[in-house]
């Protein structure tokens, strides 16, 4: 959210636990007017208009992928979706690209997939 934001990109992050947000507004602070967080719970999120969703998950469980999976196949046809550590599995959501790059805990993949149902 705050790399889109510095590039002049509306960016708007979601995130569960009130504690995260804060840090983020904070780190966001009035430099970073693109930049906006709420607390919510992605599940339940309305996620369209949005063209690219960042999904940084490296902790859902299966249950939870398998939900969100869901939800993204609902996104309009050619959104993008970057998550971190392992992709989407589904047939729905190929994977355009794969690379390395660097997070809080370190060097992880990342996985860029599209909507795209197959025929």
């Amino acid at each position: 959210v705050l790399l889109a934001a510095s590039q002049g990109i509306t960016a708007q992050g979601i995130e569960l636990v009130p504690g995260l947000i804060d840090t983020a507004r904070y780190a966001a602070g009035p430099h970073l007017p693109l930049a906006t967080f709420t607390q919510a719970d992605f599940l339940t999120v309305d996620l369209q208009g949005n063209t690219v969703i960042w999904a940084v998950g490296t902790c859902w469980n299966p249950t939870t992928r398998k939900q969100i999976t869901q939800k993204l196949l609902k996104l309009p046809l050619g959104t993008r979706v970057v998550s971190i550590t392992r992709p989407f599995a589904h047939k729905d959501l190929p994977i355009l690209h794969t690379l390395q790059g660097w997070t809080s805990w370190g060097r992880d993949d990342y996985y860029i997939q599209i909507v795209s149902p197959t025929p």
